[in-house]
């Protein structure tokens, strides 16, 4: 046990110390914190306004949508896209066992990232007779409990680690129509206005929920479909290069946590010498 004027060394020692660290986090979540402003902004624009400046504008009509360009249309998202909502498995039939179909549910819905750290499957031999509900690579697919989070909007697109998998009740499944870019209906959705749009139609006290009707009902302005894929190719490259920037920043933190708690851990533990510390 250290006597009181060591125990007094190492709190005035740890106190300099972790408030240098705090410092730094707080600067790489000011950090993470624009760069998610700067996505948020590129996309909007992009899909608002599409990616040329000179462009002649018209009223949209729609509030959330303001201008947009001359040419474009817009429709509701029913209209461009087939919706599915996922089937009501029996929680007692759930396997944990990695060789069955993996059960995608609302929770394993992240924000443009799917996440089986909880996983659930569905026995194999009954996979089957649930074809229809069957996500392939490329699907849309949104949590419909909770739909926003701090970190944005929970939609996502299927990649091939997440097949093959089954979509399971209150998630979302959206395919584009032929005559519509899958990658353009993905960044719609992952653009503020469907906040816009959603949010006052939220239901349920504890958990706020949205219906599928509801999505459906979302206008989404619509350039012709070389436009949608050009805008959809930019947008995959610049939130790519923001999102790596993103997880750069998230692993510095990460770093600067383990060291602060290691810190704590050697000083009190005796593993620092303070008495030189400044």
């Amino acid at each position: 046990m250290p006597t009181s004027q060591e125990q007094k060394r190492i709190a005035d020692f740890l106190d300099g110390e972790t408030a240098k660290i705090d410092a730094l986090i707080a600067k790489q979540e000011q950090l993470i914190a624009t760069l998610r402003e700067d996505r948020t902004a590129t996309i909007t624009h992009a899909v608002t306004k599409g990616l040329d400046p000179d462009v002649e504008m018209k009223d949209s009509g729609v509030e959330w949508l303001g201008d947009i360009p001359l040419h474009w249309a817009h429709l509701p998202v029913k209209f461009v896209c087939t919706t599915l909502s996922g089937y009501p498995f029996k929680s007692e039939g759930f396997s944990h066992n990695s060789n069955d179909v993996k059960l995608l549910r609302g929770a394993n819905v992240g924000v443009d990232q799917i996440d089986w750290t909880d996983a659930v499957y569905w026995p194999c031999s009954e996979a089957p007779a649930l074809v229809d509900y069957a996500l392939k690579q490329g699907d849309i697919v949104m949590g419909l409990d909770r739909p926003f989070i701090s970190g944005g909007i929970r939609v996502s697109r299927i990649g091939p680690a997440d097949v093959p998998s089954l979509l399971l009740q209150r998630v979302l499944r959206l395919r584009a129509a032929p005559e519509f870019d899958q990658d353009y209906l993905f960044h719609l959705l992952t653009g503020p206005g469907i906040v816009h749009h959603l949010t006052p139609m939220f239901t349920g006290v504890s958990v706020p929920h949205v219906s599928p009707d509801q999505v459906g009902a979302l206008p989404v302005p619509l350039p012709p479909l070389t436009e949608q894929r050009r805008i959809a190719k930019f947008l995959d490259e610049r939130c790519g290069r923001i999102d790596a920037l993103i997880n750069k920043a998230t692993e510095v933190i990460d770093t600067l946590r383990e060291y602060r708690s290691a810190l704590i851990t050697d000083a009190v533990t005796g593993k620092i010498d303070v008495r030189g510390a400044a």
